[in-house]
């Protein structure tokens, strides 16, 4: 016990902890600089999206070269959505373009820097593909993930009112 009490001092670093569990839970972690235009992403992030990433300066860009093209213009009005503060929080599932289409959920929230100095975007990213094959599969409707599929519906529908044109919705119940 003594020893427990030793390894666990107050005097041990938080981030040698966190990077740990990161490492142990297979989460990869960012943050993007909004005012100086500097982003972190971390080696485990690059290892989930398999892409090096170099040359990215924003999420909106980070989100535009990994995202599957289908998925992205959803993950990247969810994300542009919460910067502009219609959302509390940004959280996105989506498909990656560049691993068998493997999906993966990105969280995050801002908060001003120590020094109050610049707006930090900060948050986590881990590969759910498991889980969305597995947990999600929706026998009605014979896609991955149900509530996935109503979002790119509702976004379709939201983007013909935007562009004055038609939509529609077939749905066959054998």
């Amino acid at each position: 016990m003594d020893k427990l009490k030793k390894y666990y001092s107050p005097k041990m670093e938080c981030s040698e902890i966190c990077r740990r569990a990161l490492n142990g839970a297979d989460y990869g972690i960012w943050e993007w600089n909004i005012d100086t235009g500097k982003i972190f992403i971390s080696e485990n992030i690059k290892k989930i999206v398999e892409n090096d990433l170099l040359g990215i300066t924003t999420m909106y860009e980070f989100i535009d070269n990994i995202a599957y093209g289908k998925d992205k213009a959803l993950v990247i009005r969810e994300l542009y959505e919460y910067i502009n503060g219609n959302e509390p929080f940004y959280q996105s599932a989506f498909r990656l373009k560049n691993k068998n289409l493997a999906w993966v959920l990105i969280k995050g929230k801002m908060s001003k820097s120590e020094s109050e100095c610049c707006r930090l975007f900060s948050g986590i990213m881990s590969e759910i593909s498991e889980n969305k094959l597995s947990e999600n599969w929706d026998e009605i409707i014979k896609v991955s993930d149900r509530a996935f599929f109503l979002k790119k519906i509702e976004y379709s529908l939201n983007m013909a009112k935007l562009h004055n044109s038609r939509a529609a919705i077939i749905y066959i119940n054998i």
